[in-house]
């Protein structure tokens, strides 16, 4: 296993000690875990491309890193009343949808390469940005006083990204699926 593996496995294995943090309401810990975890995802991607470690491995597990500490950040939140039911469920719709077309491509088509769309990458930010100044507004009193009136104009972002990006890969799955004589 390589480092940039290594690495990105550390990531996971971190995530359900942020998820019983933040149901703990630790918030300045889940932050400061939240935080190690966002460095680490960037510290797994400049290993993998500066020392050619880019693996099938990694191109998989990096994305389900990220996918499992959404679902802990954004389960954790709406088990403890900070963020609404409904913006679990556009989340999680999202990618299961998304989960669900791959699925079916690899079926109907016989390929598994996983394409990773900007606009995916985009939801996939605005969703880690709205969790972190949540968590952040959470933890530091100075910090929501700065964050606060900010964080409704992020949520309606990071949504209708994320409903976009939804979108964007079932339109995309769509044409692979006419290309390849599927309808």
């Amino acid at each position: 296993m390589t480092l940039a593996n290594k690495i990105t496995v550390s990531r996971i294995v971190t995530i359900p000690i942020f998820f019983i943090l933040l149901l703990n309401q630790s918030f300045p810990w889940a932050t400061l875990v939240g935080g190690l975890s966002g460095v680490t995802d960037a510290l797994d991607g400049l290993v993998a491309r500066k020392f050619k470690q880019q693996t099938p491995l990694g191109i998989f597990l990096d994305p389900l890193a990220d996918k499992l500490f959404l679902l802990a950040a954004y389960g954790g939140l709406t088990a403890i009343h900070v963020t609404p039911v409904w913006v679990l469920v556009v989340i999680l719709s999202k990618d299961l949808i998304v989960l669900m077309g791959w699925m079916l491509l690899f079926i109907l088509t016989d390929s598994s390469a996983v394409t990773t769309r900007f606009l995916g990458k985009s939801a996939t930010a605005t969703q880690m940005l709205y969790a972190g100044t949540v968590l952040l507004s959470k933890s530091f009193e100075s910090a929501a006083k700065i964050t606060n009136p900010f964080l409704p104009f992020l949520l309606g972002a990071m949504v209708a990204l994320t409903v976009i990006s939804m979108l964007d890969y079932v339109i995309f799955g769509s044409k692979i699926l006419k290309q390849s004589g599927h309808h």
